[in-house]
Formats: C-alpha cells, sequence, structure tokens
C-alpha cells in the first residue's frame, strides 16, 4: 500500500495529457475561429478542454465546421489524403511513454 501511495504522482504523470497539452500549445496561432476533431475520442476531448482550454468540433457531427484547425488523432485514413494537401501540420505529438496514440494539429 505504501509503495502504491509513493508511486502514483509518477503513474499518474506518466499517463497525463497535461505535458502534451503544454507542448501543443506553444504552436498553436494567437487566435483561431475553431478547431475541428476527427477520430478523438471522448475521453481525450474532454481532456482537451479540461487541459487545454480547446473546445473540439467532432468532424462527424459537425461536417460543414469551418474550422482553422483540425485536431487529428491516429493516423489519417487513405479515403481522406487528398483533403489533406488543404492543410499544413503545426504540431505533432503523444503522451509521455506513450508512442502509439498520435494526435496532430493542422492548419487551413
Amino acid at each position: 500500500m505504501l509503495a502504491a501511495t509513493l508511486l502514483l504522482p509518477w503513474i499518474n504523470e506518466a499517463k497525463s495529457y497535461r505535458a502534451m497539452f503544454d507542448d501543443m500549445k506553444g504552436y498553436l496561432p494567437e487566435s483561431y475561429n475553431c478547431v475541428m476533431s476527427y477520430r478523438l475520442g471522448e475521453s481525450e476531448a474532454a481532456m482537451l478542454e479540461y487541459e487545454g482550454g480547446i473546445t473540439a468540433l467532432p468532424a462527424e457531427q459537425y461536417p460543414d465546421a469551418d474550422c482553422e484547425l483540425i485536431w487529428l488523432q491516429g493516423a489519417l485514413p487513405r479515403s481522406a489524403w487528398s483533403l489533406a494537401s488543404n492543410w499544413r501540420l503545426l504540431w505533432s505529438g503523444h503522451r509521455p511513454g506513450d508512442n502509439k496514440e498520435l494526435h496532430r494539429i493542422f492548419a487551413r
């Protein structure tokens, strides 16, 4: 029990999105109209709003949103490759210790 209590802050930091969002904030433009998200899970969207102060509009629910930024979680499907030519990568990152869950922000 003591070991678990002592390791809890370290485990929390290793699984936290805080460092990722802090890094990401340095790459965002000073102003933008909105952020659309693609394949962003509900828990990640909640953490993005809580830790990053960004409310993302899911592309699946708001396909006509004219956002200047898009948040992409995971790989870009082949069907969307042609759309990606209109966007430029601003930031790419992942949580500490989690190289499999890639997050990227693109701008028009």
